[in-house]
């Protein structure tokens, strides 16, 4: 089974653990999933038969005996009612100190004694946003379990509210403020995750999430935007953030309901401004009704917005005062179908049986890992993915291998045993290696601690006026050659044809001058990764041509403006990318690009060793390494590729990696290359000339039957021995125009070739009718002669078939045809032989001389 099948955590398996009876909706909840944050605009949802949600607030200090409490007016009209207690807000902190957790929850059991109308409450809110913390203390997941817990106890051991339920507070979403071992880059799902970790199997009630968007744009809404920031790319950036809490949820936990009890959008200072009705609210709502419909997911019970009333510190999130936010609501409110904003209960399922590995490692052979599954790993009760989903494993969390099970994994983690896929672990210490499909480079510590360039002494000169090969080969010997070298002894490679594919197939170059990786954005791919579902949008930001996909690449940002080329500038490829990533759909935009040096595509990362794109995009982005080793792995990753190279059958390793239209082409660079090295790293490595070299060098010979490019010439005029630098810019944007040009003129040759083949067969067929109708005539004037004895049927018919036979033959055919085909031979000659002069033409100061007489000799 393909390992990807291990990560999803809504995925519906074949056998799950036996389901009860669907609950009913407890007699305190209301019908719909509507709701506001604090009582004022509950009319709306009065007035249109929908009994939502009320959410209200109450900081009651260490006292609990002050703070208003009464909620029956809402209750008795239907509405659901939840109320958040704080201990305060702001440097009071939404907690007080962990000394004093036991007088808050005392605090807590007062006020719900005094309260009427409400059995949902929150305790604290956002407890891992830095402005929720108590005189500036970190609130870290095991304290706030411990309140939760003491408050929880509290709370129903008040008379009456012994069933109350007590929520777990939503984290703040994308707020990496509150870091601690094991959470270095504080991560608010991992947060979540370690609350949840210190909670027991019958110490939790449900939860309260936090999802919102940064603008008022109903489109942060419905896609799927990840953070570009690394470290935090597994994670969502705008409305969807609820489902990477959702995800994170572990399957003890999964029959406890849900509720977003905040949502807006969310950016200080702008909040829900213009105010106009632009659909965020419906779509919102939508958006939760969809997921609700898919059996397999845990319901959300609520989702609430933020805020009814105007408050004079967040004026810009008052809805009051905002006529077109309220008809938003009001159309929510009236949108079809109704039953989808109906309430679903979470359905109890008995808790899965963990089976136990055949054999467990010895002690000494136990070993750490990491998950690398950048939307978390399943932990299953067993070695398949029909097996039931205990927990989801963020990213980078530490798991203690115990048994290897195929190509599963037996681990502890989070408090829990269970099985996870080994392609998504991380060996940490050393060990026998976990199961794999097949082992990666990229695994290999030496191979990233290893020096990346070669020293000094061992570098490749070459003049500024060299040809476009020879400086792609000492730039990528420069750059790479320490690694390459040690990569082609692990596979078995010749060094030469190591680093003449690697020159070929890179460019030299890992990362533009500004410091971000080389990437190429392809149009055709997107529109196979999320186009095909969203023709109608895709067409509006980018297009391609249909005949040839590859060619043609345009995008633009709005659909009133201007169609934009990008190809060829590194500033506008990542402008295009980060608009597909950001604005339309991240994971499908990251399998769409060639990254790096090896220009890898996306899709191809499992190829590699990573188990998503983004993966891969993290490690590439931050390391030249990475991007090496990415390329000799996707060499491996193929036998025939890799036993063409072993062989230096240049063509079946070209055809295997570049598809056969370029194949022939690639070959032939490729051969090029490994001889161009070969020739320049001898030159380096001999005593150096007392003074420069006059005489061209050496020719390159060629295998049997090979075909290439001409030897290049010489450099004409700069001192071998100190060289001008090479500009690796330079150098790719040349072979970029090379390669280009070699294909526009095999385009270009295709056409005139079909161009002067339809008359060249009119011609044929002509010939061919003018014979049959000379023989045609004969034969009938022989018939007619001998059947009917009119002797003027058979002189016509005969003279037709004489004069059709004398013209055929007077107009010689077999010289016309000969003359078309040596034509057409003759064009291509010109075609090639023009190309192929200009890829050599290397001299700025020569270049305009050369053009034309290359445009003399053959035009």
């Amino acid at each position: 089974m393909p390992p990807t099948a291990a990560l999803a955590q809504t995925e519906q398996t074949a056998e799950q653990p036996a389901e009860q009876a669907a609950p009913k909706r407890p007699a305190h909840y209301p019908e719909t999933i509507f709701g506001l944050h604090e009582r004022g605009g509950e009319q709306l949802m009065l007035d249109a038969g929908k009994r939502g949600w009320v959410l209200e607030l109450a900081a009651i200090g260490l006292d609990g005996n002050s703070t208003p409490a009464d909620f029956s007016g809402l209750a008795g009209a239907g509405l659901g009612v939840m109320v958040r207690i704080n201990h305060g807000y702001g440097s009071t902190g939404t907690l007080p100190t962990p000394d004093r957790y036991g007088d808050f929850a005392a605090a807590c059991a007062r006020y719900v004694q005094r309260s009427r109308g409400c059995h949902i409450w929150i305790i604290g809110n956002e407890p891992n946003h830095e402005d929720e913390r108590p005189n500036g203390q970190h609130i870290l997941p095991h304290e706030y379990a411990r309140a939760y817990s003491l408050c929880r106890a509290a709370i129903r051991g008040v008379r009456g509210h012994e069933q109350d339920q007590v929520l777990v507070a939503g984290p703040a979403p994308w707020n990496a403020t509150t870091t601690y071992p094991g959470n270095e880059k504080g991560d608010w799902v991992r947060y979540f995750v370690h609350v949840l970790t210190a909670l027991p199997d019958d110490g939790c009630d449900g939860f309260s999430l936090h999802t919102y968007t940064h603008a008022l744009d109903p489109r942060q809404i419905t896609g799927d935007f990840f953070h570009t920031t690394p470290g935090y790319r597994h994670l969502r950036n705008e409305f969807r953030t609820y489902r990477d809490f959702m995800n994170a949820i572990p399957d003890r936990f999964r029959h406890l309901p849900v509720f977003i009890t905040e949502t807006d959008p969310t950016t200080r200072g702008q909040g829900w401004n213009p105010g106009r009705n632009v659909g965020w609210v419906r779509a919102a709502y939508r958006e939760i009704a969809n997921w609700n419909r898919n059996p397999a997911h845990q319901p959300i019970l609520a989702l609430i917005l933020y805020r009814w009333p105007q408050v004079p510190d967040q004026p810009e999130w008052s809805i009051s005062n905002r006529p077109g936010i309220i008809e938003d609501f009001r159309q929510a409110l009236r949108a079809e179908k109704a039953t989808d904003f109906l309430l679903r209960m979470p359905v109890k399922r008995e808790p899965p049986v963990v089976l136990k590995p055949g054999k467990l490692l010895p002690a000494n052979q136990r070993w750490r890992g990491l998950v690398t599954a950048p939307l978390g790993l399943n932990q299953r009760s067993g070695p398949t993915t029909q097996h039931a989903v205990l927990q989801v494993l963020p990213h980078e969390t530490a798991v203690l291998v115990l048994a290897e099970v195929d190509e599963w994994l037996y681990v502890e983690a989070l408090g829990r045993a269970g099985y996870v896929h080994g392609s998504y672990v991380l060996r940490q210490q050393a060990g026998p290696s976990p199961a794999q499909p097949r082992p990666y480079l990229r695994q290999r510590a030496d191979l990233h601690k290893a020096p990346l360039a070669p020293a000094a002494q061992q570098q490749i000169q070459v003049a500024e006026t060299a040809p476009w090969i020879e400086q792609a080969i000492a730039t990528t010997w420069n750059q790479f050659g320490a690694l390459a070298l040690l990569l082609a002894k692990t596979l078995k490679l010749e060094p030469a044809v190591a680093m003449g594919v690697l020159a070929i197939e890179s460019g030299g170059r890992a990362f533009a001058p500004d410091g971000r990786m080389l990437l190429r954005f392809e149009n055709h791919i997107f529109f196979e990764e999320w186009g095909k579902q969203d023709p109608e949008r895709f067409a509006q930001h980018f297009r391609f041509e249909a005949a040839h996909p590859w060619r043609g690449h345009q995008w633009r940002p709005d659909p009133n403006r201007a169609w934009r080329d990008f190809h060829g500038d590194q500033n506008a490829e990542w402008e295009v990318f980060e608009f597909a990533r950001t604005q339309i759909n991240a994971p499908a935009a990251l399998r769409s690009i060639s990254m790096g040096a090896p220009q890898i595509m996306g899709f191809n990362h499992d190829r590699i060793g990573f188990a998503s794109a983004e993966a891969m995009f993290d490690a590439f982005s931050t390391s030249a390494h990475a991007q090496v080793i990415g390329f000799f792995d996707f060499v491996n990753a193929e036998p025939a590729r890799l036993d063409a190279l072993r062989q230096a059958d240049y063509l079946a390793f070209a055809t295997a990696y570049n598809g056969e239209g370029q194949a022939a082409l690639y070959a032939a660079l490729i051969q090029d290359a490994v001889q161009v090295f070969t020739r320049l790293r001898a030159a380096a490595a001999a005593p150096a000339p007392e003074s420069p070299a006059e005489s061209p060098p050496a020719p390159v010979t060629e295998p049997d039957g090979a075909s290439q490019l001409p030897a290049p010439p010489p450099p004409t005029s700069t001192d071998p021995a100190t060289p001008a630098p090479v500009d690796g810019e330079i150098v790719a944007a040349w072979r970029t125009h090379v390669l280009e040009g070699f294909a526009h003129n095999r385009e270009m040759f295709d056409r005139l070739l079909e161009a002067f083949m339809g008359p060249y067969q009119t011609t044929v067929w002509m010939y061919r009718i003018l014979f049959g109708v000379g023989l045609g005539g004969f034969i009938v004037a022989a018939v007619a002669g001998i059947w009917s004895g009119e002797a003027r049927i058979s002189a016509v018919f005969g003279g037709l078939g004489v004069a059709a036979f004398v013209s055929y033959f007077l107009s010689h055919p077999l010289a016309a045809l000969e003359e078309n085909l040596n034509f057409i031979t003759w064009l291509g000659v010109i075609y090639n032989s023009y190309w192929t002069r200009l890829v050599y033409a290397m001299d700025q100061e020569t270049i305009q001389q050369d053009l034309d007489a290359m445009t003399e000799d053959f035009v």
